[in-house]
């Protein structure tokens, strides 16, 4: 069985018009994700937060 190392963090999907996905196989492209995520809920709770 031969195992395909996909090093790009965002592959696109495979209908490439439907745009590019989370390449979860690679440790670096979970931690983008991650860091995106948080920095995405900072933003978002530091705006409700001055209401």
């Amino acid at each position: 069985m031969t195992t395909q190392r996909d090093k790009r963090i965002f592959p696109p999907k495979k209908k490439e018009w439907m745009g590019w996905t989370v390449n979860f196989a690679n440790r670096k492209s979970v931690l983008f994700f991650i860091g995106m995520l948080l920095f995405f809920l900072l933003v978002t709770f530091t705006i409700l937060r001055k209401k």
